[in-house]
């Protein structure tokens, strides 16, 4: 007497099996990974505010412009750029001049053009490390 078996041999359901948990993990991987890669790039842009400090050495107004002399105090890490804050309005970019950073321990004189500031303004200066923007480094009020 001879049975027809009609199931699936147990060495093919192994393999599908194997290859069923590792598309499994695969898809856990991706999906987990992305979320690793964001927040380790978090941790790394928080850590370069810390470390990297500036600090506002004068200012002085110039008809509608602002000269705002602004030092690197502290770190090791050059900023993509630095952000400036007059009355509580963000400079544009493209009103900053130079585009250039100081390394630590150097001065630089930065002309914020057209912030028509006047004395007792506040002016504050904010380190961007990647695309991390920090806190207010800085601040001071035009005498």
């Amino acid at each position: 007497m001879s049975m027809n078996k009609r199931g699936v041999s147990s060495v093919i359901s192994v393999v599908l099996l194997i290859l069923l948990v590792l598309a499994a993990i695969g898809i856990l991987w991706y999906a987990i990974s992305g979320f690793l890669n964001e927040g380790t790039k978090s941790v790394e842009g928080s850590a370069d505010c810390l470390t990297n400090s500036f600090s506002v050495e004068a200012l002085s107004i110039s008809g509608s412009d602002v000269n705002a002399s602004i030092k690197k105090t502290g770190g090791d890490i050059t900023p993509a750029r630095l952000e400036f804050i007059v009355k509580g309005i963000k400079v544009p970019q493209g009103d900053v001049s130079p585009l250039t950073w100081p390394e630590t321990g150097e001065t630089r004189v930065y002309k914020l053009n057209n912030v028509n500031a006047v004395s007792g303004d506040e002016v504050a200066v904010l380190g961007v490390f990647g695309t991390k923007i920090c806190p207010t480094a800085d601040s001071e009020i035009i005498p």
